[in-house]
């Protein structure tokens, strides 16, 4: 079994290899983004485990499902905060 260290750089060698993005670039320590994808739209949950806040960047706009719906560009989560983003794409 490797190593956190190790197998950090095992499974980037692995995502630069096969060409592989992610789809919000770079992300804060501690930052998860999880997708789930339906007919009309896609669901971005992004979950803070980290103790300290932290600012992501959004690959487009989308609707901030848990503040009003309004549009944004940019999510500042705080430390354990949650954020739950649409986007109008399939």
């Amino acid at each position: 079994m490797l190593d956190p260290d190790s197998m950090r750089r095992v499974m980037q060698w692995a995502n630069d290899d096969a060409a592989v993005k992610p789809e919000f670039g770079e992300l804060p320590e501690g930052v998860e983004v999880c997708m789930r994808v339906g007919q009309t739209h896609t669901v971005f949950v992004l979950i803070n485990h980290s103790a300290a806040a932290g600012d992501v960047a959004l690959p487009a706009g989308m609707r901030d499902v848990l503040h009003d719906g309004r549009s944004t560009d940019h999510v500042a989560l705080a430390p354990q905060g949650v954020a739950v983003l649409e986007s109008n794409r399939p």
